[in-house]
């Protein structure tokens, strides 16, 4: 399938990082796959891009990148599963993890809930800042069964 040049997905490289580009034949992205399989083997599934890692220092350019990301990621999370079938939608990411459906609203969920601890912050002296059992939001009817098309309606 053909995607232009500007088509973004979750699988830009990271310093020191290795993709498979979907501009590659089906045969150069299997021998690539092949080549990473033992990067795969030994890695934390749990963090399928790496432990996150602060800078030294961060910068007002480093600052709106960030949000510049934040601010595209619902664009580029229904890019990315648009058309996807119920099944690929059910599918886990890593054994015993959460599927494609339940990641995309886990990071709705987190980012609403990141949402409303900023605005206490901003208007509270004493701000609670409530937790939130993400595994049992996870479990919830609309993060285990609502269609590709509805997908966190929330994260727009």
């Amino acid at each position: 399938m053909h995607q232009p040049a500007d088509h973004r997905r979750f699988n830009r490289p990271r310093a020191g990082s290795t993709t498979i580009s979907p501009c590659l034949t089906r045969r150069a992205r299997a021998a690539t796959a092949i080549r990473l399989i033992g990067k795969i083997v030994t890695m934390d599934l749990s963090y399928p891009i790496g432990r996150f890692e602060w800078p030294e220092s961060v910068t007002p350019q480093t600052r709106a990148q960030w949000i510049g990301e934040i601010e595209a990621a619902p664009a580029q999370f229904r890019a990315a599963v648009q058309g996807l079938t119920g099944q690929q939608l059910d599918t886990p990411y890593r054994p015993d993890g959460w599927t494609v459906r339940q990641v995309v609203h886990h990071l709705a969920d987190s980012h609403l809930n990141a949402y409303v601890r900023f605005r206490l912050a901003l208007t509270e002296d004493q701000p609670a800042i409530k937790p939130y059992d993400q595994s049992k939001w996870a479990e919830l009817p609309d993060a285990r069964t609502v269609p590709g098309r509805d997908l966190a309606p929330a994260y727009r």
